[in-house]
This record gives C-alpha cells, structure tokens and sequence, in this order.
C-alpha cells in the first residue's frame, strides 16, 4: 500500500509539473499574441493618421479651389451687371 501511495504522489507531482509548465507556455502564447495584436493596432492607427492626413489636405485644397471659383463667378456676375 505504501508504494501505491508513493506512486500516486509522484504521478500528482509529475501532473503538477506539467500543469505548470502548460501554465508557462500558455502565458508566454498569450503575451506573444498581445504583442502581436499591439503592433497591428500601432500599424493600423498609423496608417489611419497618414490616410486622414492626406485627405485632409485634398479637403483644404478643394475648400480653397470652391472659393477661387466662388469668387471668380462673383466678379462675371458683377461685370455682367455692369453691361
């Protein structure tokens, strides 16, 4: 009987151990998917930034070619008023 005790107590501790060390790794997986899901989002939030950036500036310049427009047509309608 003691050696089935013996024996069970190694197999729980052999258990343990491996338990552990799934623990271990499962922890380091999931740090590594983090680190991977942050960089994605950097990347993400990067290209966002650049791409808002840029249409940004297209908004800018259209604003800015309305009100060339804008002005031109007020000066033929003030020039056709003026005949």
């Amino acid at each position: 009987m003691l050696t089935d005790i013996g024996e069970t107590e190694r197999r729980l501790g052999a258990a343990r151990t491996a338990a552990d060390e799934e623990e271990v790794a499962i922890g380091r997986r999931l740090d590594e998917r983090r680190a991977n899901a942050d960089r994605a989002l950097a990347e993400l939030e990067r290209t966002h930034r650049e791409h808002r950036g840029e249409l940004e500036a297209e908004e800018r310049d259209l604003v800015s070619r309305i009100q060339a427009l804008r002005d031109e047509l007020k000066g033929l309608a003030a020039k056709a008023g003026a005949l």
